[in-house]
């Protein structure tokens, strides 16, 4: 999420991106392997072309998708937890502890 290093993105969008990929919105990102990383590329691509095709309706993103269910103490949408709310580089975060286990 540090703007430095990845700037542009709304929270929404790192949220579902970090979904997608399993990862915690602490996760440093020189923690990062190259598989990692190249995940981290191509699910920002698809997210945000989906949003995109869309209109950026939250309510039109298919159900596997986070935005939908983006507030502490929803249902996860891969039915393995409860979303929990974080502060990460200054920025509010939405994640689920089950999918995204800190590392």
């Amino acid at each position: 999420m540090n703007q430095r290093i990845f700037a542009g993105i709304g929270n929404i969008y790192y949220d579902e991106i970090l979904f997608r990929i399993r990862l915690h919105p602490r996760t440093s990102v020189g923690r990062l392997d190259e598989d990692s990383l190249h995940d981290l590329h191509e699910q920002t691509r698809r997210v945000l072309r989906a949003a995109i095709e869309r209109g950026a309706d939250l309510g039109g993103l298919p159900e596997s998708f986070l935005l939908p269910y983006r507030q502490e103490g929803a249902d996860c949408p891969r039915s393995n937890g409860k979303i929990h709310k974080t502060q990460a580089a200054g920025r509010t975060a939405y994640y689920c502890p089950t999918c995204q286990p800190r590392i």
